[in-house]
């Protein structure tokens, strides 16, 4: 990853779901700006973490903003974003 500092997220801030999810991650590639989110549906039943449709919403961002991501796997509590990081 780049030596830029990422944002860093906690997952279970106000209702803890995906939708503080999709809002970050949407955020920082319209920014490009780095983020590291931690306990992803962290308030959520059922042990959080990414779910298939927040998933397909985080590669599709990664894939038009030039993202590099680490953490983007099912049932993942952890995500790192990096807009713009990868090398064309």
């Amino acid at each position: 990853m780049p030596k830029i500092k990422a944002i860093e997220i906690v997952g279970t801030v106000l209702e803890g779901g995906g939708q503080l999810l999709r809002l970050s991650v949407g955020l920082a590639a319209l920014a490009s700006m780095p983020i590291c989110i931690t306990q992803i549906r962290g308030n959520r039943g059922g042990g959080g973490g990414l779910k298939l449709q927040h998933l397909k919403a985080v590669e599709w961002l990664a894939t038009v903003s030039g993202a590099q991501i680490q953490g983007a796997e099912r049932g993942s509590k952890t995500l790192e974003f990096w807009p713009g990081a990868k090398v064309h």
